[in-house]
Parts: structure tokens; C-alpha cells; sequence
């Protein structure tokens, strides 16, 4: 989970955990989003695009220069946000309003990782 405020990272990973998943790593910036990344290689990461100075949106391109199959779920505090359409540009999987809709969040991610056949085509779903 990338996320600069901790707050609301604390909040997204510990709801994570509580469906069971394994939460590998946190980062509050893109330099560690993308060092954690290329050691960690999460199954899916997520990544709030709604950072100051389009930092959500530089963390997801160098991660998927890093990796261009990373499985990427841009999320935001509001249901609409200026940084989405570059998300989706970056690579984002899917974009979601995380902190409006955590429920729908943690659905998109569930499906990324236990989704059965090749992965979706990338897509903003409505918060």
C-alpha cells in the first residue's frame, strides 16, 4: 500500500489484514514505493493517485517500468480526481475510490488476486 498519509494507510492495510490477506509492505512516497516494490514483488499493489505533486501517478510509472505485468489498483479519496485519467494512462488495473467505498476496494483487489483466467483489461469503475 502506497500512501502518504499514514492515517488512512493504517486504515486500508489493517482492513487487508482483517480479510486476510498479507499485507507485505507499506510506503509513504514513490522512491520507497518503488525500492519496496522490486524487492517485495506484491501480487497487487495499491497505490493512492491522489498524493501532492502527482506522486501516486510517478510511484505507479516507475513501478511499471519496473514491471510492466504489475498488477496496479490506483486509488483515491474522492470519486472524482483530476490524477485518474493519468492513472489509468500509468497502467492502473482499475481505479477506486478507497476511502468512499472501502468495501469496493478491497473487492477490486480480492478479484485481482483470486480472479480466474488472464488478467482484466484496465478500466476505471465508478466509486
Amino acid at each position: 500500500m502506497v500512501e502518504d498519509m499514514l492515517d488512512a494507510r493504517k486504515v486500508v492495510t489493517d482492513r487487508l489484514r482483517r480479510a486476510g490477506h498479507d499485507v507485505v509492505g507499506e510506503a509513504s512516497g514513490p522512491a520507497d514505493a518503488v525500492a519496496h516494490y522490486r524487492v517485495l514483488r506484491p501480487d497487487v499493489c495499491a497505490i493512492d493517485v491522489a498524493m501532492e505533486d502527482l506522486a501516486g501517478v510517478a510511484a505507479m510509472r516507475r513501478i511499471m517500468e519496473v514491471d510492466p505485468d504489475a498488477r496496479v489498483i490506483a486509488c483515491t479519496r474522492a470519486g472524482e480526481d483530476v490524477n485518474v485519467i493519468a492513472a489509468i494512462r500509468s497502467g492502473a488495473r482499475d481505479v477506486v475510490a478507497t476511502m468512499l467505498r472501502l468495501e469496493h476496494a478491497m473487492e477490486e483487489i480480492d478479484h485481482e488476486l483470486h480472479g480466474t483466467g488472464p488478467p482484466s483489461r484496465r478500466r476505471a469503475l465508478p466509486a
